[in-house]
């Protein structure tokens, strides 16, 4: 039995199909012809031969993919987590602390170039975020790239001086700073 729905029928139930469909927004259903009512000619949804495409409509909620992307990275599914990461940063690519997380992912994966190129990004946005000079500068440390550890090193101390110990940071600060430190080994001229 085949029921003639209408336009209005149809809209109707493309959106109900698309609600149905995680992660799957309307635009991205007119745009791909997915749910109840999709298809057309040349596959293009509810429209026709063209021109019906919303332009450089934003496939992906980056606050969505963004949570995705936390729960896989705390199961250990980074990969999955680097795509969501990718996908969120596609609707916001200048976000500091998507492109911080996808470098944490990264990490995860074992590549730990691809998480510098992250993290120099997050910081080319956010030249004093805490987690992202750090975590740059212990992955350039195990990338045997001294020089530039001890750079985004040299960041973190001239921000811990100009806090005095005394601004909401101090404490991220005084962690960051003690775990670079370690990595990169003793200050030149320490007295061991």
């Amino acid at each position: 039995m085949i029921i003639r729905l209408g336009p209005f029928g149809a809209g109707m139930a493309l959106v109900a199909a698309l609600v149905a469909q995680p992660g799957v927004s309307l635009a991205q259903g007119i745009n791909t012809g997915q749910g109840a009512a999709g298809g057309g000619v040349g596959g293009r949804g509810m429209g026709g031969a063209g021109g019906d495409e919303l332009p450089d409509a934003i496939r992906y909620d980056p606050v969505v993919e963004y949570k995705q992307g936390l729960a896989d990275l705390e199961a250990g599914r980074f990969a999955r987590a680097d795509n969501e990461f990718g996908h969120s940063l596609q609707a916001d690519p200048g976000n500091a602390d998507t492109l911080y997380m996808r470098g944490k992912a990264k990490i995860g994966e074992g590549d730990l170039k691809g998480a510098e190129k992250f993290y120099d990004k997050a910081l080319r946005v956010d030249s004093l975020k805490i987690p992202a000079l750090r975590e740059s500068a212990l992955t350039l440390a195990k990338l045997g790239q001294a020089d530039k550890a001890q750079a985004r090193f040299a960041v973190l101390k001239t921000s811990s001086d100009a806090c005095g110990g005394t601004c909401p940071e101090a404490s991220a600060l005084k962690e960051a700073m003690a775990m670079v430190q370690a990595a990169l080994g003793p200050a030149p001229g320490a007295a061991n």
